[in-house]
């Protein structure tokens, strides 16, 4: 039975489609044999090996480690931007209480912090405890400000602020302390969702990708930045509340939720900082 495309895909959506199925699949399965592979030969090497050989191959172990956990954010990320640019959806909406979800998020995010010694703090502004509905998907909502996290962790300074807030209203806003960012990047990437001639270089995609993801959520976006640091706030669509909001506040899923959210942000921090936690 075919999938309910938003619109009809030509052949440049078909090709985007399958490069990324491709890279979701393929790809991700190579990346998991590779470290699997580093893995078995680091085990080895502690049970096995001299001393003098383990002090000598334990860097090139840890730069392997580091390099396949770059390149397996990196493919994910793009076949999250190729399926994005199509016309199919990434995923079904349903509805979900941002609030909730990003509170979790920040307390994922401090706990990540401190595991791995990252310089930084997430503050989380409450939104007086109040749920704000949308139509949304845990996957897209974590993909966003994941990305969002990453990217000011990689430019950031030691004791870098991040702060994360829902309402007041139908409102969600992200925010650091500075240093800032460039502003045309700022506005081409993630305002108007084209790649620069610098993030082509990179690979970086991060802002590109949460232009997508925004606009698959049907949220408004707005950004500044200066010298005082940049601040992105989303504007939520309308949502009208079902009859029966029972089967989205069940608690275990709640807590399966939970357990993607860390694992969402795992995954992108192993990818920006270039090891596991």
């Amino acid at each position: 039975m075919p999938l309910p495309y938003e619109k009809p895909l030509d052949r440049d959506d078909q090709a985007l489609l399958e490069l990324g199925g491709g890279l979701k699949g393929r790809m991700s399965s190579a990346f998991c044999v590779l470290q699997s592979a580093v893995d078995a030969i680091e085990l080895s090497l502690q049970n096995e090996a001299p001393a003098a050989l383990r002090r000598q191959l334990a860097p090139v172990l840890t730069d392997m480690a580091k390099n396949i956990a770059y390149l397996s954010r990196l493919s994910a990320n793009a076949a999250d931007m190729a399926l994005a640019r199509t016309g199919a959806p990434l995923t079904e909406l349903s509805p979900l209480d941002l609030n909730d979800c990003l509170r979790t998020l920040a307390r994922c995010a401090q706990e990540e912090f401190a595991a791995r010694k990252i310089p930084a703090t997430l503050a989380w502004a409450e939104n007086a405890g109040d749920s704000v509905w949308v139509m949304g998907d845990v996957g897209l909502i974590d993909g966003l400000f994941a990305n969002l996290i990453s990217n000011a962790v990689r430019a950031g300074t030691a004791g870098r602020a991040l702060h994360l807030a829902c309402g007041p209203g139908r409102e969600a806003h992200f925010w650091d302390d500075g240093p800032g960012m460039d502003a045309k990047t700022l506005r081409v990437c993630l305002l108007e969702g084209q790649p620069t001639p610098e993030s082509l270089r990179s690979g970086s995609l991060g802002l590109l990708l949460v232009h997508e993801y925004a606009a698959k959520l049907g949220w408004q976006l707005d950004a500044a930045t200066s010298a005082q640091g940049t601040r992105i706030d989303f504007r939520l669509p309308p949502f009208e509340i079902p009859a029966d909001l029972s089967p989205y506040l069940h608690a275990s899923g709640r807590h399966t939720r939970q357990d993607l959210q860390r694992s969402h942000l795992r995954r992108e921090l192993d990818g920006t900082l270039g090891t596991a936690r």
